[in-house]
């Protein structure tokens, strides 16, 4: 029982990773080891860890429980946006009140 209970800690530690790869770019570098078989191992556990990652998120997606929720700099530029064609809509009504006259 001791044997699947590290396994599912390590595959779990393993997803961790890659999600901080993926979210931040930090990462283990194999080649930072002299030996081969710990690089090549240590490749292969960032790698089920990858795979571990996408089907998880997948499986999650297709849930519909968890929504993506949008970051400030959507917000952020859906507001420059309406900023900008208030302004643009301001300027051709002030633009027209001159030609008018």
């Amino acid at each position: 029982m001791g044997f699947i209970h590290y396994t599912f800690d390590l595959l779990l530690l393993s997803i961790l990773l890659a999600g901080v790869r993926r979210d931040t770019g930090l990462t283990l570098d194999p080649n930072d080891f002299h030996s081969l078989d710990i690089r090549r191992y240590l490749s292969k556990y960032l790698y089920i860890g990858e795979v571990a990652y996408d089907y998880l998120v997948s499986f999650l997606k297709s849930t519909g429980l968890l929504k993506i929720k949008t970051n400030n700099v959507d917000n952020f530029l859906s507001s420059v946006k309406r900023n900008v064609s208030d302004f643009n809509r301001d300027f051709n009504d002030i633009s027209n009140s001159f030609k008018n006259k």
